[in-house]
């Protein structure tokens, strides 16, 4: 088969709206007091090990995964710990929290499953902040709250874990609090301790504060970290900075760049404990943005945008962008009294960006990423199309396919493998909240076939980091998908032996066109094609026994609504292939074991070889007399069964076939 490689590019609709202001978690208001500093002291759930001296103290540690709460391996995804409640950050939902032992905290959400948070290991975890490092294409993962931020570890110690987590108080009034007990990395020494603290704010998105208050933090020397929040990517920031000294906390300022810094101070009367450092979510902000019914029209896609009701909001503004809320805009609308609206004409194969703002507020909210690459139409009545994709390491990729017509779609695998730790899915409609209609979890990929009846077909693809096809562990995926929105090809298949000449054919039996006009049988043994116009019987052929054949009768405009057999075999032994066509007499046949071979000529049979139906010998013998042109062969000791009988008598080449039956 020929593979059409599905080719994702990008294309750009340039229009304008305004000059929108800068957004996201920059709009957050930033606050410093003195309180109470009140450790956990193991009321909460602990993470890590507390009671190791300073040498063995873990480091680099990633706490990803609910009840792992000692990592063995370098894992820096899973499904996250909960919050215990619906956190709005940076204008998305959010109820599961990952762990850094570099001091911060990573959001993520239940619907991502397995995936649901992403921390990193290493530098990349040290300046979290200033670090790309999401492999998800989007960033919603890399939202963070970073209390302090450098290559640290566990504090070790006896009573101190390096990270306790705990929620407390009564619905709709809970917090959530991460607490670090941390040291420098190697015997620098020094103690960092702080807590992350979320508020659940009476569930009102614009009340639900992020606090960091600090406990201990001393060290010598000199010695920095990031401080602050950080959202979509490393651009999207609100942290604070300490350069000067005497390195006074409770006067920090706004960091000017994604890399600022906070560096600790001699004294404590600098950094003292209880100073809290707050940030309040800007007043009437958007909250809650979806895309969905996300699927592809045209060389474009249509989508629709809703969003949660602001209190004190009559009307909405939405512009569309490639990146951020200061890119071009290439879709936008204003005025919107209700709480979604239609998308059309979105660019396709493109990563974009979804902003909401209420009338009452003065800047766009934190954006949604979303993306129109792999969201396909399949225009019914032309032929599938035939996809291929080489995932990587830790890649999550998502495709939609849907029909023109509204037709069920068909997705078939002819190639590639899913090893255990990644999964395939595909769901029936247009993003994964769909029914789930197959899983590569204990099922193979290969030769699957999906139908969706919705019309729509959505398959995703996440990786761990133990192997996939980009790191060369299994082949790329290969699949073709379309409409079925035609009737089947109605066809049986059948194998008709010729063992003398070592060969066989295929009967193909039309009981239906379906809705084809005319049928192709094609076949991959190598035989020549048929051609159908009717219905009837029609035969493909010859093959060479001992190798098996699939033959299709194929619908001329689409391969979903052909009739494909499992492959045929002949039944003859593939030992008899060394024998021709001369014919040899065998009787009685059946016998119960003696039986009379009738020769061409009187001479002496050199050699005769008995086999199995499968074509194993199970019995040679030489030098046999001839008389009369006949000879009797004696095989009462072998079971009941069929066999053949092959003889090499003067220079021919005789078989026949025989059955014993005592």
């Amino acid at each position: 088969m020929n593979s059409k490689y599905l080719i994702w590019s990008a294309g750009l609709l340039l229009t304008t709206l305004g000059t929108p202001g800068k957004a996201q978690v920059s709009a957050y208001t930033f606050s410093s007091s003195i309180g109470t500093w009140t450790p956990i002291n193991g009321s909460g759930t602990p993470l890590g090990l507390a009671g190791l001296p300073d040498w063995l103290a873990i480091d680099d540690n990633a706490f990803v995964q609910q009840g792992v709460d000692i990592p063995l391996g370098p894992l820096t995804t899973g499904n996250g710990w909960p919050i215990g409640f619906d956190f709005h950050y940076n204008g998305h939902v959010f109820d599961r929290v990952g762990f850094s032992t570099e001091g911060w905290l990573s959001f993520g959400r239940s619907q991502d499953g397995a995936h649901a948070v992403y921390v990193p290991i290493g530098a990349a975890a040290y300046t979290p902040i200033s670090t790309e490092s999401d492999p998800l294409a989007g960033g919603m993962r890399r939202h963070r709250i970073v209390g302090f931020a450098n290559d640290l570890k566990a504090g070790g110690g006896v009573s101190n874990w390096p990270i306790q987590i705990r929620t407390f108080g009564t619905a709709p009034d809970r917090t959530f609090v991460a607490e670090y007990n941390l040291t420098r990395t190697g015997n620098a020494g020094g103690s960092f301790s702080f807590q992350i603290r979320l508020s659940e704010g009476g569930g009102d998105p614009a009340a639900q504060i992020i606090q960091v208050i600090y406990g201990t933090m001393s060290v010598s020397g000199t010695y920095s970290g990031e401080v602050g929040l950080s959202g979509l990517d490393a651009s999207d920031h609100n942290n604070r900075s300490v350069t000067v000294s005497p390195y006074d906390w409770q006067v920090s300022t706004a960091g000017t760049d994604n890399a600022a810094t906070c560096r600790i101070p001699s004294s404590a009367a600098q950094l003292p404990q209880g100073l809290t450092f707050t940030w309040t979510p800007p007043a009437c902000a958007v909250h809650d943005i979806t895309i969905s019914d996300l699927i592809g029209v045209g060389l474009g896609a249509s989508a629709t945008l809703s969003w949660a009701a602001v209190t004190g909001a009559s009307s909405y503004d939405y512009i569309i962008t490639a990146g951020s809320a200061t890119d071009p805009v290439l879709l936008s609308g204003s005025g919107i009294t209700g709480t979604s609206v239609d998308l059309e004409d979105l660019p396709g194969d493109q990563a974009l960006h979804a902003y909401v703002r209420a009338d009452c507020a003065t800047a766009w909210g934190g954006g949604l990423p979303f993306t129109t690459v792999g969201i396909v139409e399949l225009v019914c009545g032309q032929p599938p199309l035939q996809g291929a994709y080489c995932y990587g390491d830790m890649e999550h990729r998502t495709w939609t396919y849907s029909s023109s017509t509204g037709d069920p779609v068909r997705l078939i695998f002819n190639a590639g493998a899913v090893p255990s730790g990644d999964v395939l899915l595909c769901y029936d409609g247009t993003d994964t909240q769909a029914p789930l209609i197959f899983s590569s979890n204990g099922n193979a990929v290969l030769d699957q076939v999906v139908s969706a009846p919705s019309g729509h077909l959505t398959m995703r693809i996440m990786a761990d980091y133990l192997g996939s096809c980009a790191s060369g562990n299994v082949d790329a995926l290969e699949w073709v998908v379309g409409c079925l929105d035609c009737d089947p090809v109605l066809a049986t298949f059948s194998v008709v032996d010729d063992c003398p000449n070592a060969q066989f054919s295929v009967n193909v039996q039309v009981f239906s066109m379906g809705t084809a006009t005319a049928l192709t049988i094609e076949n991959d043994g190598g035989a020549p094609t048929v051609e159908a116009g009717a219905t009837g019987l029609y035969v493909t052929g010859p093959y060479p026994i001992g190798q098996p054949v699939i033959v299709s009768a194929l619908n001329g405009v689409n391969d979903f609504c052909s009739s494909v057999s499992a492959p045929m075999e002949s039944e003859c032994p593939t030992g008899l292939s060394e024998y021709g066509a001369s014919p040899l007499r065998v009787y009685p046949n059946p016998g119960s074991g003696r039986f009379v071979l009738e020769m061409p000529t009187n001479t002496v049979a050199t050699t005769i070889t008995v086999m199995d139906m499968t074509g194993r010998t199970v019995r040679v013998s030489s030098d046999m007399a001839v008389q009369d042109g006949r000879m009797v062969l004696d095989l009462s000791d072998l079971p009941d069964g069929g066999y053949w009988l092959a003889v090499q008598v003067d220079g021919q080449r005789l078989m026949s076939k025989l059955q014993v039956v005592h």
